[in-house]
């Protein structure tokens, strides 16, 4: 699991993920340290939509649509 810090608008502010989210699972699979998030949105191709199911105040599960980008240099 790994909490968010979310980015005004970002990926993961656009499908209205917040600060605190705790990400679960990306893609259908589980999450337990940033490298399995950076591998799996790596592996994927820019534009491609992932299910992200997060955890919000340690009671609410919620699955979204999420599509990475690239960030504006």
């Amino acid at each position: 699991m790994q909490v968010l810090d979310v980015i005004a608008d970002s990926p993961a502010y656009t499908a209205g993920m917040k600060d605190g989210d705790i990400i679960i699972s990306l893609g259908h699979e589980p999450v337990k340290t940033v490298d399995d998030i950076h591998r799996r949105l790596t592996r994927d191709a820019i534009g491609t939509s992932l299910e992200i199911t997060v955890l919000r105040d340690w009671t609410t599960r919620l699955e979204k649509e999420i599509m990475p980008g690239r960030n504006p240099d």
